[in-house]
């Protein structure tokens, strides 16, 4: 894979994620995580709500 070669990976049905929204809110959110862009080593998710967030664990599936 070249340095400047941009992947884009979605997934068919979105992942319920935990994410850290950032310093200025008080707690972890829930959110959905439709895929990755990839460019060399770095991955950047593709959030719902909080595009700049931080995953910080997958949500439980509800029943």
């Amino acid at each position: 894979m070249e340095q400047d070669e941009i992947i884009i990976r979605y997934y068919r049905k979105p992942i319920r994620v935990m994410v850290d929204p950032g310093k200025n809110h008080p707690r972890y959110e829930s959110d959905l995580l439709f895929g990755w862009i990839c460019q060399g080593k770095a991955r950047r998710p593709v959030l719902q709500k909080f595009p700049d967030a931080e995953i910080v664990a997958k949500s439980k599936a509800q029943q």
